[in-house]
């Protein structure tokens, strides 16, 4: 069964033996410090908890699906098989795979808090320093950003990098040749500003979708649908009528 949300991944990694808990590790270095040696080592998902100045409860998720075991646990494939298994089952997953486009729910838990106008606060979220010399603190590492073709009306989702500017901004950077640029350069020719929406926490096979490259006009959410086995249930945004996952942590 496929998983909904990242929340419930953590506990079936954790099952698994495959998750780390840290507590009171600090945003500027630590995080990103301890992330990067795990990850060299081929070791647990990191969940980072009880930072200094924020509730318990407001976590980083690091190194999700970094390894071998939790790439087959987020696929429902076999955690133990040899590498090469694996690669031979993950490619007739693929070969197999029947497109499914996103299903509309009305409501979901990410309505569940929300920030609105003079609330909104991006400081309220713990966001780290991942490595020396960075320009600010990433909040969106392993994040999705979605936006809409004006032209063709298609809705696509990708991953790039989104720092903390100020208590209601964030920016992106997105390299010239990648479809997300393409789309926003369409509503720039037309003196437009572009919606957008960034997610930060999904479960992990919607999440490496929109970290792939389908053919342009092909939606990351009918390839996680796909690799799913299920269609990924989506509210649309109340600002930018953008589909959403329902049970995406932070939108």
């Amino acid at each position: 069964m496929p998983f909904e949300s990242l929340g419930d991944f953590i506990k079936a990694a954790e099952a698994a033996g495959e998750v780390q808990y840290v507590e009171g590790a600090d945003l500027e270095l630590d995080v990103g410090g301890l992330t990067e040696l795990v990850s060299e080592r081929e070791g647990p998902m990191l969940v980072f908890d009880k930072f200094a100045g924020y509730p318990a409860g407001h976590r980083v998720c690091a190194n999700a699906n970094r390894t071998l075991r939790r790439f087959a646990l987020a696929l429902d494939l076999p955690l133990d098989i040899h590498p090469l298994e694996l690669l031979r089952r993950w490619r007739d997953k693929r070969a197999g795979a029947v497109a499914m486009a996103a299903h509309v729910v009305k409501d979901g838990p990410i309505f569940a808090n929300i920030q609105q106008g003079e609330e909104v606060n991006i400081g309220s979220f713990p966001a780290p320093r991942w490595h020396p010399g960075d320009g600010g603190r990433y909040i969106g590492t392993q994040d999705m950003v979605i936006v809409r073709d004006p032209e063709l009306d298609w809705v696509n989702m990708g991953c790039y990098r989104a720092m903390v500017q100020a208590r209601d901004r964030i920016s992106l950077w997105i390299n010239p040749q990648k479809h997300g640029r393409i789309i926003a350069q369409k509503y720039w020719n037309q003196g437009k500003a572009e919606p957008v929406a960034v997610v930060f926490g999904c479960e992990p096979v919607t999440w490496m979708t929109a970290s792939m490259s389908p053919p342009f006009g092909t939606s990351e959410y009918e390839l996680a649908g796909a690799y799913r086995g299920s269609p990924v249930d989506v509210v649309k945004l109340p600002l930018t009528n953008l589909p959403a996952p329902a049970h995406s942590e932070i939108v």
